[in-house]
């Protein structure tokens, strides 16, 4: 986010600004006794700096709670898995929401027609120049963008949606599988799993409690919306700063007009999230391999971990760690 130091102050300020550790500080300044030229004169430049104060956190900390933050800014570099991949244009408004575009979004609407067809998929194709090794994408001129922010708001209300639960019925388990693949964020490897929980959103697996299930079609028609890398994409709406924000917007804004009478959007809420189901913890707490000629006496003697049970499978390796505990939930201030 900029900041113009002269109109807008950084400690009062009308935006909620979240992890200035980021920010940058947008100066003017008046070159009129710089230049002879008349159209040059008077003329103010712009002049983006780093702020001082913000520096040692530049150097220290990445921005964002992680499994919030857009998997590419996780990744430090423009996400290229495929050399060719399909991306999806924007989705059609609803005759009611068009209707309300037409009246009061006017201006918008010029900005971005309604499309033809809704989320029509449009193929694009990384440059056959693009070293796409994590170290040649790395050294690509590429910074924070403003759709960036549009998949951080996506993954806060993913967030919000999987913990929900009314007061009643009794609300089943958050699948862990489901769970661990939203909270998978390595920032030291740029490793995240929240692709594979985009996809899961694209193939239908519900997610959600049952009495919130009719949620599940508008994510999934946002996680289609995220599919793919904007950073490539050639076509002049898709490369407007916008883009995202206003694809993401048309999803929600028709989606409440179709649901706004539905009982689900009433529903009272408990105060407490969904619980998250016993996870499986994909790396083994320890090995059986017949090669290393450990006799049961041997193993039988090694302590188990308390709250947890070891089960040794057929398979040299293939070894799970159950963990019998309750997981703790998250907490909500």
């Amino acid at each position: 986010m900029l900041l113009n130091s002269r109109n807008h102050p950084a400690d009062d300020t009308r935006a909620l600004v979240i992890d200035l550790d980021h920010g940058e500080i947008k100066e003017e300044t008046d070159n009129s006794d710089e230049s002879k030229d008349e159209d040059k004169r008077n003329k103010r430049q712009t002049v983006v700096r780093p702020d001082s104060s913000l520096c040692w956190a530049w150097l220290t900390a990445r921005q964002g709670t992680p499994i919030f933050v857009a998997r590419s800014v996780v990744a430090g570099h423009p996400l290229a898995d495929e050399p060719v991949f399909v991306m999806y244009n924007l989705p059609q408004l609803s005759s009611g929401a068009l209707s309300a575009y037409e009246t009061h979004l006017r201006q918008r609407l010029n900005t971005f027609p309604q499309p033809t067809t809704n989320q029509s998929w449009v193929t694009i194709s990384i440059p056959a120049h693009v070293d796409t090794s994590v170290k040649g994408l790395r050294e690509l001129p590429w910074t924070h963008k403003l759709y960036h922010d549009a998949e951080s708001v996506f993954w806060l209300l993913v967030w919000w949606a999987i913990h929900i639960r009314p007061t009643s019925p009794p609300s089943p388990k958050i699948d862990s599988k489901t769970y661990g693949y939203l909270t998978s964020v390595d920032l030291a490897s740029g490793r995240d799993g929240r692709t594979m929980f985009l996809q899961d959103l694209r193939r239908g697996y519900s997610w959600l409690d049952p009495s919130y299930e009719r949620l599940e079609p508008l994510f999934k028609q946002m996680a289609t919306q995220l599919m793919g890398e904007l950073h490539w994409a050639e076509s002049e709406e898709m490369k407007d700063p916008e883009f995202l924000h206003e694809a993401l917007q048309r999803l929600i804004f028709d989606f409440l007009m179709r649901n706004k009478e539905a009982s689900f959007m009433t529903l009272e809420k408990d105060l407490e999230p969904r619980e998250i189901g016993n996870q499986v913890r994909q790396h083994a707490y320890k090995q059986y391999t017949p090669s290393a000629k450990r006799s049961h006496s041997a193993m039988e003697e090694e302590p188990e971990p308390e709250g947890s049970k070891v089960r040794h499978l057929s398979s040299a390796g293939l070894v799970y760690t159950l963990t019998l505990e309750e997981p703790k939930r998250p907490r909500f201030e």
